[in-house]
Order: C-alpha cells, then structure tokens, then sequence
C-alpha cells in the first residue's frame, strides 16, 4: 500500500500536528552545544562551558525525562555558578587589598 501524499502545502503543515517538536527542539540544542563546544574548548574554555552545561543537561534529560529531575539539575547547576562567582569576587577583592610582593 502506498502512503498518502498530500496535496498542498495546508494538508502537509496539519499532518505535522503529531510530530513532537519538543524533540526536535531538544535535538536542535544539542546539536548547538556540541558545536558550540567543540569550537571554544580550545580557545576560551570559559566560554565553552556555557555551551557545554546545557548539552549536558539536555542530553541528561533525553536518557531519563523526568522534569522533577532536570528542574533539580538546573537549579544545581544555577547555584554552583552563583557561589563560584561570590568566590572569585572574594578572591579579587582579597588580592587588591594585598600589597604586591617585591621583585
């Protein structure tokens, strides 16, 4: 049996209703990470990682989708930003304060 072909471009676009775009979407941002990733890690490894976290957050996600678990993991991952932050500030605030070492 043949499949149906549609007709127009109207009959098309209403047999997309099925099609999950979410993992389309989900597909899309790793495939943004990994690119954006593999360019940066060997020049600005700071810079990588913002493209190297939510890769690995939604590839996380895609082996075992429970969105308690990816919610947990964000907010993990959001709170490990802001104390490392507050640490560097602390850091530099320290140094500047410090006199510079002879030599």
């Amino acid at each position: 049996m043949e499949p149906a072909k549609p007709e127009s471009l109207w009959q098309w676009a209403r047999s997309l209703r099925g099609f999950q775009f979410e993992v389309a979407t989900r597909a899309a941002v790793v495939a943004l990470g990994q690119f954006g990733a593999e360019i940066l890690i060997g020049r600005h490894y700071g810079a990588a990682l913002l493209f190297v976290t939510p890769l690995a957050l939604t590839v996380a996600h895609l082996t075992s989708p429970v969105p308690a678990l990816l919610v947990d993991r964000v907010l993990e991952t959001v709170l490990g930003s802001v104390v490392a932050q507050v640490i560097v500030l602390l850091v530099r605030a320290r140094a500047r304060r410090q006199p510079a070492l002879p030599g």
